[in-house]
């Protein structure tokens, strides 16, 4: 039996001597005591066992934990373990670190387990102010990918994530998230991917470059609305709408009422064409208004919208011309039975109607646009034409239109005098 030459009381003394650099002291069987001094010049120590694999006689040298938290018992049976693995055939080197990498692919195996195991951590070291911010902005942004294992993760989902983001649309069937949210979702969420692939988790990145959705992608320009740009605009689409003429069911009639419901009245395509007679109260004059059920809203809320003389007109005009259309099924609706009258406005109508006023870049929904534009231009306040649009909140309604209020608090600057408060 081989005599062995440390002792736990040897051990204790080599501790307590002053570090005079690195050096070695062999117990047998290949367990040395490595010492080497910390930075506060003590001498610390750890436990070594240095073999060669049976097979190959590579070379071995195994960690067995320091010499403050693991005795030389200890670190003795250990090395006893180890040395019978090793003539084994086994390689305790190689097999430590498949089960770290097994560990780290446990941590790693969906995308939130990665983001709270691994990634998270890692950004919280670099800047944990900047961590807690990006960590949450991954999980709401990428939510639909948190469970999916992380290197089943293809560039098909993420163009699926941004894709279905980008559509989101706000009460005023505007888009929800601006461009510049999509790119920082991405550019947030690349460097987790970048990470994954750099440390081995997953074999190669899903998506080289920038995802399709977002090229291309500059800020939203402003709202459109009629006038913007040409002050003759609004002239011209007013004169082809009276002289506009149509084929189809009802003449011109029905372009013109649906125009004037949405530039006079704020109405959005959806809810003009689910009107009802119902909803229409006509008979007291200075009260014609629109009564809007809250499950034809956007924002899920009823809302009264007052109407001026010329929609009026328009809706009785359209009334009487609706008597006479062919159509099943009618039971009181304004545009009754199952005809295409989504497809006469957006399709085949209003751009038929823009082209003869020489107007180009007008959708359906800027008839909306231009009523709320020249609502907040004229000064009424936002929270009133916050109701009249129907949205949730004034937030929205500021969003889109409070740069038009360019005077915005100039006659209460110019009466203000402080010395006179």
């Amino acid at each position: 039996m081989q005599t062995r030459k440390l002792t736990e009381k040897k051990v204790a003394a080599i501790l307590a001597r002053p570090a005079e650099g690195r050096s070695s002291h062999a117990d047998g069987a290949g367990l040395t005591l490595i010492t080497y001094p910390d930075k506060d010049g003590r001498t610390r120590g750890a436990y070594v066992l240095q073999a060669r694999t049976a097979l190959t006689g590579d070379p071995l040298r195994i960690g067995l934990g320091s010499a403050i938290s693991t005795s030389l018992a200890k670190a003795r049976a250990e090395a006893i373990r180890l040395r019978a693995v090793i003539a084994a055939g086994g390689n305790p080197v190689a097999q430590k670190r498949e089960a770290r990498a097994d560990a780290q692919a446990a941590e790693a195996s969906t995308v939130g387990k990665y983001l709270e195991n691994v990634y998270g951590p890692a950004m919280v070291k670099a800047n944990r102010k900047a961590a807690s911010a990006s960590q949450a902005r991954i999980k709401a942004a990428w939510k639909p990918l948190m469970d999916t294992p992380l290197a089943q993760v293809t560039e098909a989902m993420i163009e699926k994530v941004i894709e279905k983001r980008k559509g989101l649309e706000d009460e005023d069937e505007e888009q929800l998230l601006s461009n510049a949210t999509l790119r920082r979702d991405w550019s947030t969420f690349r460097p987790l991917l970048v990470m994954a692939y750099e440390t081995r988790i997953i074999p190669t990145l899903p998506i080289i470059g920038i995802p399709k959705p977002l090229r291309g992608l500059t800020e939203e320009p402003s709202k459109r609305y009629l006038g913007k740009d040409d002050p003759d605009e609004r002239r011209r689409f007013f004169e082809a709408l009276d002289a506009f003429d149509s084929a189809e069911p009802g003449g011109g009639d029905f372009l013109r009422v649906v125009c004037l419901l949405a530039v006079n009245a704020g109405l959005r395509r959806g809810e003009i064409l689910a009107l009802r007679d119902d909803m229409l109260p006509l008979n007291v004059k200075g009260e014609e208004r629109v009564e809007l059920p809250a499950g034809i809203c956007k924002a899920n809320k009823e809302r009264t919208v007052y109407l001026n003389v010329e929609t009026v007109k328009a809706i009785r005009r359209w009334q009487a011309v609706r008597k006479a259309l062919k159509v099943e099924g009618m039971a009181g609706e304004l545009f009754p039975g199952k005809a295409d009258w989504s497809g006469r406005i957006t399709r085949r109508e209003f751009p038929r109607l823009c082209t003869e006023a020489k107007i180009e870049g007008l959708v359906f929904k800027s008839l909306r646009c231009t009523f709320a534009s020249l609502h907040v231009q004229r000064g009424t306040p936002l929270q009133t034409v916050q109701q009249m649009l129907g949205h949730s909140s004034v937030t929205i309604t500021e969003r889109h239109y409070a740069y038009l209020r360019k005077d915005a608090g100039r006659k209460q600057a110019q009466a203000f005098n402080a010395r006179k408060v």
